[in-house]
């Protein structure tokens, strides 16, 4: 066979691979095509992409090289490698790169910032844009959901978006959208999550995954609902469910430490001072060190809520000595030491009415902490 007729089957038979998604085919096939002719451009950003879905990140950096038709395909492995300043060098000037880059200043930190690209991809009604499947908008919804959640931005995003139409069907976009609506409040969030949760549970029952696995699989989600009860000030089942979740041992350490901080501090009346104390000490006895700031700082405040009910007043000024870096937070702390900060005499008189927190003057309402790591559908994807 001729060289030309072998490189047109060759072409088609890679298209075939290209329709069907399958890389490793895409990959071979690529090579062969390559072998005749290393020029050919489709066949070598075939091959990048398929490096990259096949999780071979550096030979598909190699591939893609100075190519700037493939500087999206660059990103993206850049991106999969950890060099995210790399990642951020390529121009948006198309929506795989738009994607990348908002996923890497997601992952620095930099939610609002992502959040405007989320925007820009799925509020943008130029005719010239793509048009995209449902699951395509599913997956552009949910990170920026996620997104706006961490920017503190929730209110924003749900405004700009309707609510699934089957929340139990498309549990992690429910769930992302409850997320937003309990950071701002909202007071239809228990809802949203419980849908989410009920979504799901039934998927990793319908996968036939052991109790441990469910459990795992639906403990942010639960966590999330109580934090959301709590916040929407129904203490008493916030409780029972950061209880039940706290007693099926989740293995996430950040989801335990989520729905204890959720238990302790929907316990308004200081009721079961004790319990608390003892799920706060494991943290408190590391002085919250292997936590990151923002929850070491809800951590620290918790635990001298705590003290301070107890009557342990000196441990609690111990525990609020260093200065937070949020000046929310140390004006939460200041208050908490004005407060208890009294004469000794009227602390003590104080003790004999069994008044506790509950003098005229008392801090606000601590909110309960919730989970960093936000479900998402990963947005980045190689083109």
């Amino acid at each position: 066979m001729a060289d030309a007729e072998r490189l047109a089957k060759l072409r088609e038979d890679l298209e075939k691979a290209c329709k069907a998604q399958k890389f490793s085919k895409i990959l071979k096939k690529a090579n062969e095509v390559l072998t005749i002719d290393g020029e050919d451009a489709d066949a070598k950003r075939c091959k990048a992409v398929a490096l990259a879905k096949l999780d071979r990140c550096e030979e598909g950096l190699e591939c893609c090289g100075d190519d700037e038709a493939l500087q999206d395909v660059k990103a993206y492995c850049q991106y999969r490698l950890g060099d995210l300043e790399g990642a951020l060098q390529a121009d948006i000037n198309n929506e795989a790169v738009a994607h990348v880059r908002a996923q890497t200043l997601y992952k620095q930190g930099k939610y609002a910032e992502a959040a405007d690209i989320y925007a820009s991809l799925l509020f943008d009604e130029r005719e010239d844009q793509p048009k995209r499947s449902a699951a395509d908008r599913r997956e552009l919804e949910a990170n920026y959901y996620a997104a706006c959640a961490l920017a503190g931005k929730g209110r924003e995003a749900i405004s700009r978006l309707k609510p699934p139409d089957d929340p139990e069907q498309h549990h992690e976009l429910a769930y992302n959208r409850g997320c937003c609506e309990a950071q701002c409040g909202a007071t239809e969030a228990p809802k949203t999550l419980e849908k989410a949760l009920s979504g799901a549970e039934r998927a990793v029952e319908e996968d036939g995954a052991s109790i441990q696995e469910k459990t795992d699989e639906t403990a942010q989600y639960a966590a999330q609902l109580a934090y959301a009860l709590e916040r929407s000030g129904d203490s008493s089942n916030a409780v029972e469910r950061a209880k039940t979740l706290l007693k099926a041992k989740p293995s996430d350490a950040a989801v335990r430490f989520a729905a204890t901080c959720t238990l302790v501090a929907a316990r308004r009346d200081e009721t079961d001072l004790f319990d608390s104390h003892k799920r706060l000490k494991p943290y408190a006895a590391s002085n919250f060190s292997d936590l990151n700031d923002k929850h070491a700082a809800l951590g620290r405040l918790l635990w001298a809520r705590t003290l301070f009910a107890m009557g342990k007043h000196q441990d609690a000024l111990s525990a609020l000595a260093k200065p937070f870096s949020s000046a929310e937070d140390q004006c939460d702390a200041e208050l908490l030491i004005a407060v208890h900060s009294q004469p000794e005499k009227q602390q003590k008189k104080k003790k004999s009415k069994g008044d506790g927190l509950r003098g005229k003057r008392r801090p606000r309402t601590l909110r309960a902490f919730t989970p960093s790591s936000w479900r998402r559908v990963d947005g980045v994807n190689a083109p």
